[in-house]
């Protein structure tokens, strides 16, 4: 066959158009996930993280662990502030070019079956558990580790790929793949710790599906060697230096609370490592059934840690994995895709699902595994025989994940439906009961919000959060005496909470209780010297007591221990203009709305003071913005504008 044909027949085994399928596809299943708003570990990795403010500061610390994505965070920051599209189109752009490279080594393990490449490869774009890793904009760790990683799989083989074509190893075209892949692979552990897996996966890899070399089983090993480079300096740094200084291994990987409101039976390291492990044994399975079955997906799975070791229930899993690894094993000349892809399976969660303390269950620690599961999943149809029903399936399977995997984005997008959601699944998880309060909490639903917070302090009096919410729900119901009740509950459990040190202080501050608002304030200080809210409210306090100087020093001290918060700014504006600094004033209420362009006080007071200071052109150009907002405000704005109004009214 030639000329049009030739083409027709072997238009499947053009890169660029895998490479157009893959963005329409991901553009289709990912498009409506621009405005999806922050969860949970984004609020302290990027809406109230200093280092990504700071783009130089972030660039010098681009080699330290995970620095490159907090400079990509700090990239995002830089060029449009918080506004939540950008951060996600770099998300869903990243996880577009893993998928190509992701293709391209597919075409590898495939052969003469690019269209069997393909289709494993959308299985890799679309599978409802990638959300986690491309939805959730705080993972964009995990996916940016995931690029690198799969980089240097590619150029590994496009390395190993010249040898076979009788490049010697000393070539120029062989070492620029191989030192490209190295580099690769040093951003990839550096990215996220959990890349450093690397070298063992290049090894399985070459192993299925690479030619062996004429020069014996060894050379690989030596081949591979400077891979284990980065890994190893990684763990030394991070791990057993700090070990060795006398951190304890929990303190080290941030677990300082191993069961996080669960209950657990276990006291020192040792202890929880082993049942950590143990507890992981359940979770593969669980990943497994997730694989084939994406049902009843969560965020934050709550999943209990082991207590006991020996049960039935631990020992039915390990010996099913057990049993799992020995097919694998005995079979991995009969079926070795799907041989290849339980190993990969394995190793790629080595990392996470062994001793290493940290939350039990992720669904965004699968999408190395989803490599995988993308290899083994075309040999599991081989049952079917017939190749064209085999590619239908595929086809199918591919069409079923990316509707779940648009629904599951379109619950992403929608706060409130989210978390409720996951408290539907995970009813007994504390932290998504928080974030729910809060959401009820913003649509007036206070009896839920109020049911929900006794729940959370029944099942954990620990969590602070708990009780700063329920406290503010009183005050502002004016249950002045349940909200310090609350409070002072919340300290017996948690003595040494700043946040709670600090809601009582306000209270205090609420009732005219100034000396006692100051004390409580001041040790809130004392607990966490750079927690800003507090210090914006001493400054509330001495502007209560008339003492502009005070107010104004510590307003300035919350700037800048966090420079973009609005009520201080706010707040400073008052303190200024309370001592006749009027353009100071107007520059801190600028700021303010800046930072809170829908606060309407910030609005009418840079106007007023526009006004009084003589640039009644800037005020008239706000004046329209205040009218179709606060229309009392934009009155009393055109009286003091015609000359009738007392200015500075707020």
């Amino acid at each position: 066959m030639t000329g049009k044909n030739s083409e027709i027949k072997n238009w499947n085994n053009s890169p660029l158009f895998a490479a157009v399928c893959i963005i329409l596809v991901g553009a289709v299943i990912y498009g409506n996930t621009l405005q999806v708003p922050w969860y949970f570990d984004d609020f302290q990795n990027i809406v109230r993280n200093q280092l990504i403010r700071d783009l130089d500061e972030a660039w010098r610390r681009v080699f330290a662990p995970r620095g490159l994505a907090m400079f990509s965070f700090a990239l995002n920051y830089h060029f449009h502030g918080l506004e939540l599209p950008g951060y996600h189109i770099v998300n869903i752009l990243i996880h577009l070019c893993t998928t190509v490279i992701v293709y391209l080594i597919l075409k590898r393990v495939f052969g003469c079956q690019p269209i069997l490449a393909l289709l494993a490869a959308l299985i890799f774009l679309v599978h409802p558990l990638q959300t986690q890793s491309v939805t959730y904009v705080v993972q964009r760790m995990t996916s940016l580790a995931g690029l690198f990683f799969f980089l240097s799989l590619f150029f590994y083989v496009r390395a190993r790929e010249t040898l076979l074509e009788g490049s010697s190893f000393g070539s120029l075209r062989h070492l620029t793949f191989y030192l490209v892949s190295l580099v690769c692979g040093a951003i990839a552990v550096y990215t996220k710790q959990n890349a450093a897996i690397l070298p063992f996966c290049l090894f399985l890899f070459d192993r299925f599906f690479l030619p062996k070399q004429k020069q014996g089983g060894l050379w690989l090993v030596y081949y591979l060697l400077p891979y284990f480079v980065a890994p190893l300096w990684m763990t030394l740094n991070q791990f057993i230096v700090p070990v060795v200084d006398g951190k304890g291994l929990l303190v080290i990987t941030g677990t300082t609370d191993p069961a996080k409101g669960l209950t657990v039976a276990k006291s020192s390291d040792s202890e929880y490592l082993l049942s950590y492990l143990v507890t992981e044994f359940s979770v593969l399975w669980l990943y497994i059934r997730l694989l084939f079955l994406p049902y009843g997906q969560a965020l934050d799975y709550q999943y209990p840690l082991a207590i006991s070791l020996l049960t039935i229930k631990n020992t039915i899993a390990f010996f099913g994995l057990a049993g799992l690894l020995t097919f694998a094993w005995l079979s991995r000349k009969r079926l070795p895709l799907v041989s290849f892809g339980v190993f990969w399976f394995f190793i790629a969660l080595s990392v996470e699902s062994t001793i290493i303390p940290l939350d039990p269950v992720f669904e965004h620690r699968l999408y190395l595994p989803m490599f995988g599961f993308a290899v083994l999943v075309p040999q599991v149809l081989d049952v079917l025989r017939h190749r064209q029903a085999k590619i239908i399936i595929l086809a199918l399977t591919v069409t079923v994940y990316a509707v779940l995997s648009w629904i599951r984005n379109d619950t992403w997008g929608n706060e409130n439906a989210f978390y409720e959601d996951q408290y539907s699944k995970v009813p007994h998880g504390t932290r998504v009961m928080v974030a729910l309060s809060k959401s009820y909490l913003d649509q007036g639903r206070d009896r839920e919000a109020e049911m929900l917070l006794r729940k959370v302090i029944r099942i954990d009096p620990s969590v602070e959060e708990a009780y700063v919410n329920l406290s503010n729900l009183f005050v502002r119901k004016q249950r002045m005496d349940e909200a310090l009740q609350i409070l002072q509950q919340g300290l017996q459990t948690n003595p040494y909470s700043s946040k709670l040190h600090n809601n009582l202080g306000v209270l205090y501050d609420l009732q005219g209780q100034a000396d006692q608002a100051l004390q409580t304030l001041f040790q809130a200080i004392r607990l966490s010297p750079d927690y800003a809210e507090s210090y914006t409210n001493l400054g509330v306090v001495y502007a209560g007591l008339k003492r502009w100087k005070e107010a104004e020093h510590y307003y300035r001290v919350s700037l800048s221990v966090f420079y973009e918060n609005p009520k201080a700014h706010y707040n400073l504006g008052v303190a200024l203009y309370s001592q006749g600094r009027t353009s100071e004033a107007a520059e801190a209420f600028r700021l303010a709305l800046a930072f809170a362009p829908e606060d309407n006080d910030a609005l009418f007071n840079l106007a007023s003071v526009s006004v009084e200071l003589g640039n009644r052109q800037a005020a008239m150009e706000l004046l329209p913005r205040l009218r179709g907002r606060d229309r009392a405000l934009a009155d009393k704005l055109e009286q003091e504008l015609a000359g009738q109004g007392k200015p500075f009214a707020k």
